[in-house]
């Protein structure tokens, strides 16, 4: 009888575990990856936004969220993604007006972008010295 009872508790959370939904960024990261490969953009994009909320820096979702939009033929969306995801590495080399640049630049070809608003509203706030 012991000798059952491994195998079906290892049965148990292998099929348990493939229908789990994904919890962290990474979950989300591998699943959009799969869409992609098997053409569901609309998925790919689904995950890679619920990846980039879970995870605003993992830089690979915005990039595969282009892709998707790419494919999907949304060419602006594709090209305001890679306009902000320059404008991060800027603002991340501490070059705010260049940061601020690509997400006007971002924001021109797809006014509707939140992402490209938000930051840009954070790079336009004074920065205070002092205190």
């Amino acid at each position: 009888m012991k000798g059952i009872i491994l195998p079906l508790v290892v049965l148990v959370l292998v099929f348990s575990a493939a229908g789990q939904q994904p919890v962290t960024a990474e979950d989300y990261f591998k699943r959009a990856n799969t869409s992609l490969d098997k053409g569901d953009y609309d998925a790919a994009i689904a995950d890679c936004t619920q990846a980039i909320r879970l995870r605003p820096i993992a830089w690979g979702a915005f990039n595969d969220r282009g892709k998707a939009y790419q494919k999907r033929g949304n060419l602006n969306a594709a090209i305001a993604e890679l306009y902000y995801l320059r404008g991060i590495v800027y603002r991340d080399q501490k070059k705010p007006f260049q940061a601020a640049a690509d997400m006007r630049q971002a924001l021109k070809v797809d006014p509707s972008y939140e992402d490209a608003k938000n930051e840009l509203a954070r790079l336009s706030k004074p920065v205070r010295k002092g205190r």
